[in-house]
């Protein structure tokens, strides 16, 4: 049995209660070691990285296995990130050999294809990879959260805020959080 390191690249901007299902679902899975939340310091109508944490602790916070990381001087986005982090020796040389580095992706959409391109670029440039470092599939794909017949979003949740539609908020946040208390002031 293989152990797994998840990377999750995203805005996440903000969180909406898919991101955090998917999230915790992966870390909550018996041979996944770690996950990271993988950002960059892009901003999307006023909502940057330093909102994603706050709001994922208000939805009710991740186990120890979740962390976050940012990549202030990313160009490309956080894919580009991904790359980076499983080319670097003293990121990969934290686990153990037996370890496959993947991509947690939901149905949504392209997303379930950056695992798909992600493996290609492997395959076609094979003196990319660092020599032991293995990548693979995850242990599964999430299954999107549908609210209303449409796919749970970033874009629908900030518009929903900038709306005030609380009804709309409250279907993309978990049932249990207010849409009203939905955080909204954070510091950079």
């Amino acid at each position: 049995m293989f152990n797994y390191v998840v990377l999750i690249p995203g805005g996440f901007k903000p969180p909406t209660v898919a991101h955090y299902e998917m999230i915790r679902s992966y870390s909550e899975w018996p041979t996944v070691r770690s996950v990271h939340v993988v950002q960059t310091s892009h901003v999307r109508e006023g909502y940057g990285p330093e909102c994603t944490k706050p709001v994922f602790e208000w939805y009710g916070g991740f186990n120890e296995k979740v962390s976050f990381i940012l990549d202030k001087d990313a160009k490309k986005g956080a894919v580009a990130k991904v790359h980076e982090l499983v080319n670097d020796i003293r990121f990969t040389s934290q686990y153990a050999t037996d370890t496959i580095y993947t991509l947690g992706v939901g149905n949504k959409g392209k997303d379930a294809k950056r695992i798909e391109n992600f493996l290609k670029y492997y395959a076609k440039y094979p003196s990319k990879r660092p020599p032991g470092v293995r990548l693979g599939h995850p242990p599964f794909i999430y299954e999107v959260c549908i609210k209303s017949g449409q796919e749970v979003s970033s874009t629908e949740l900030r518009q929903a805020l900038r709306e005030g539609d609380d009804v709309k908020v409250g279907s993309l946040i978990p049932r249990h959080r207010s849409p009203r208390n939905f955080p909204r002031n954070f510091s950079s």
